[in-house]
């Protein structure tokens, strides 16, 4: 059997891949960006290019047998990345090694906590520290976390699998959902109950092209679309591919009221999520590089409202009800929380059983931060509670991971006692040619029968006749 630690190589090398290509994207001078929020002064982390040497540097280190130098330059890529599970499956094996049973089962342990899975009885490079109940214990609820667990209804299937949905909305004063859509650049309305109807595609007047963020603002009648000009499209015309701009439509007549672009700063742009505050300021992320913009109420112009050149590419956002907090999912550090009150930001903290890498998706509902992660093992959708300051997490329940229809689910909503969001994440996932635009439903409340991977785990080897391993704590 080829060995699992193959894969790990794999990812960093793929990871590599797109290290470079974000150190390519992001401006030489990220000064010459005005920043009116930033994040707290803290020692920075490592940039995308010292990311690519340290990974260079494990995977030479490695495959020379040199196994301490391997362990130093993986704990340096954690310490950068920390929720990276295949950085941590580097320290397990790593310390698996160099003869450190104790510290490899201390970061079984954490992915453990995490609801991680994996199986490291698929590389040889572990015998050394198995044959133990600590092992055995824990890597059993490894392989248990990565089984389906949790509900995930089909609540709408959209009619053309083509077509690619990629941007959810609800419009309250319809009862519905809204749907972007990549190719065609189509706007769907999914109400609750699964009908689907089109209501605006792309044609010359409006000038939509693959559509990557949708918000309603129902109480001024206003739809707004980030909408980008990239290959997903279909046919572009001559010159426009990477054109990005927010488009403003009048909700109820669906007409193009303005085009807001990005300011011309020689700096390529790729608009992504949308998100409104009460008093109508509205935000849109930047996909390309680390930055959110403003299309202020009062204004009638865009503006650069964030730059953080720590920050390694955002993926979605979410506004509070008040207004007074602003959400950014990372792609690799977790979330940024930006107090809109007094122009602060922080990262996200929380419990060790925490891990918010590989977010696809996030929303915010009776103060409970959802989100969707696909980029790590298992694919899941989790609820977070929340302190009064918003910044702290004081409680991690999941609620579905590792369902049979996930195949990178993405850009969720909650509205009444459930989450909605897409199964897939069109052309990414592995399952490209049988693509399905499914949109799911779980309920924001686990089943009161629902069971941890530990509970599942003792009731398997009770209901054999076995006595548990021990928790090794």
């Amino acid at each position: 059997m080829q060995s699992r630690f193959t894969l790990f190589l794999a990812v960093l090398m793929l990871l590599i891949a797109s290290s470079s290509s974000l150190a390519q994207e992001q401006p030489a001078t990220p000064a010459a960006a005005s920043t009116q929020h930033a994040a707290p002064a803290a020692k920075p982390p490592l940039t995308p290019a010292e990311i690519e040497e340290q990974q260079q540097k494990a995977i030479a280190a490695y495959e020379a047998g040199e196994h301490l130098k391997f362990v130093q330059a993986t704990m340096r890529l954690l310490n950068a990345r920390p929720y990276e599970p295949q950085y941590m499956i580097g320290m397990v094996v790593g310390s698996a090694l160099v003869g450190r049973p104790k510290t490899a089962y201390s970061y079984m342990h954490k992915m453990q906590e995490q609801g991680l899975s994996h199986d490291f009885n698929q590389t040889a490079d572990t015998e050394s520290v198995r044959n133990t109940e600590v092992y055995d214990y824990l890597n059993s609820l490894m392989v248990k976390a990565g089984e389906p667990n949790g509900i995930g209804k089909t609540a709408a299937e959209l009619p053309e699998s083509k077509w690619y949905p990629e941007a959810m909305a609800w419009d309250n004063s319809a009862g519905r959902f809204l749907v972007g859509t990549l190719e065609g650049g189509t706007i769907y309305a999914v109400t609750p109950d699964g009908k689907v109807s089109e209501i605006l595609s792309s044609n010359s007047k409006n000038g939509l092209r693959a559509i990557y963020g949708l918000e309603v603002d129902s109480e001024r009648r206003r739809l707004w679309v980030s909408s980008t000009a990239s290959p997903a499209f279909g046919k572009l015309a001559e010159g426009e591919l990477g054109k990005t701009a927010l488009l403003e439509f009048d909700l109820d007549s669906l007409e193009l009221l303005n085009r807001f672009e990005p300011p011309a700063d020689q700096v390529p742009h790729f608009f992504g999520s949308v998100g409104i505050t009460p008093e109508g300021d509205v935000f849109v992320l930047d996909r390309l590089v680390p930055m959110v913009f403003i299309k202020p109420a009062a204004a009638n112009t865009m503006s650069l409202f964030l730059t953080n050149y720590q920050l390694t590419g955002l993926r979605d956002l979410a506004v509070t009800d008040d207004g007074k907090l602003l959400y950014l999912a990372d792609a690799n550090l977790g979330i940024m929380v930006v107090n809109l009150d007094n122009n602060s930001a922080s990262m996200l903290a929380g419990p060790e059983s925490l891990n918010l890498g590989g977010i696809s998706g996030i929303d915010l509902a009776r103060g409970r931060l959802y989100l969707l992660q696909n980029g790590i093992t298992p694919q899941r959708l989790m609820s977070l509670d929340l302190d009064v300051s918003g910044a702290n997490v004081i409680k991690v329940v999941p609620l579905a991971s590792g369902l049979e229809l996930y195949d990178k689910p993405a850009f969720g909503r909650v509205q009444g006692e459930d989450v909605y969001y897409f199964a897939g994440s069109n052309l990414l996932g592995e399952h490209a040619d049988k693509f399905r635009p499914l949109v799911l439903r779980t309920p924001v409340e686990p089943p009161e029968d629902a069971q941890t991977p530990e509970e599942r785990l003792f009731n398997e080897t009770h209901m054999q006749g076995k006595e548990p391993s021990q928790n090794p704590d």
